[in-house]
């Protein structure tokens, strides 16, 4: 049995993998987290094994909850989003959102939108255009300080992004591809930062050329609102939250186009 120790928001999870393989995949996407001191008190205890046939898997939580994963890439999927919920409910008064957090001039600029949009591409292309990392799916919003705190796992893309092509010890599943933090062209933070823009993502082929449009008030704050993932554990059900964060930010509708264009006319924001 293999081990190992995340922290996570200040939170401990211990890993049982029956592999090392199953480990190493796991690492990938979470060993930006690993902590080595010595922990006598865990919050969460995740069991990873074999599944019944050769390309499955099973997730146990706590000796209770199980989950049936089909292949590599169901593991990572679930494992991931059983850590993302349960996150919520022990940082409940964090606004998290869908979204990858990105930081350059020791500000956060966060790109959110609809699945499929183009927001891991984009954010693929701006880590090598000069801008640093804190997430690429989830950024929690510290609603007194409007920092957001770092939640650094691997970069995960659908398909293969254009012109920055993909280190070669990318993790390939047959949906996805995973890029350790390590393996970034850029640094990786894990402190917090202040949030001061907010970017729509919208990409379509028919785009010719990169447009960013600034938001109005009640734009912005119905967009944010959309884009988070616990409204109800906040106040008036998360509309205020909504609203105090599009008040603070720049917000901007991004009509995403070429990948280079795209990140040139961001950078023009700083």
């Amino acid at each position: 049995m293999q081990t190992s120790v995340l922290n996570i928001f200040d939170k401990k999870l211990m890993l049982s993998c029956e592999s090392n393989e199953i480990l190493e995949a796991v690492l990938d996407n979470f060993g930006f987290f690993q902590f080595h001191e010595e922990v006598t008190h865990y919050d969460f205890e995740y069991d990873l094994k074999r599944g019944d046939t050769e390309s499955s898997y099973t997730i146990i939580r706590n000796n209770e909850k199980s989950i049936h994963c089909e292949s590599l890439y169901y593991l990572i999927y679930w494992l991931e989003k059983d850590i993302t919920v349960e996150m919520q409910y022990l940082c409940s008064s964090l606004f998290f959102m869908h979204g990858a957090a990105l930081e350059k001039q020791g500000e956060v600029v966060l790109l959110t939108g609809a699945s499929g949009a183009g927001k891991s591409t984009t954010t693929w292309g701006l880590l090598n255009n000069g801008f640093n990392y804190l997430s690429d799916e989830l950024a929690p919003i510290n609603l007194e300080t409007m920092h957001v705190s770092p939640y650094p796992h691997a970069v995960c893309l659908k398909s293969h992004p254009p012109l920055y092509p993909l280190p070669e010890e990318t993790l390939k599943t047959e949906h996805t591809m995973h890029v350790p933090v390590e393996l970034l062209p850029c640094d990786a933070h894990l402190e917090t930062f202040p949030l001061t823009k907010v970017i729509i993502v919208q990409y379509s082929a028919e785009n010719a050329v990169p447009v960013l449009t600034k938001l109005s008030g009640s734009s912005a704050c119905m967009n944010i609102y959309a884009n988070g993932l616990n409204q109800l554990a906040h106040e008036k059900d998360g509309l205020a939250a909504a609203f105090k964060i599009a008040k603070n930010c720049e917000c901007y509708l991004l009509a995403a186009a070429k990948l280079d264009e795209t990140c040139d006319l961001i950078n023009t924001l700083f």
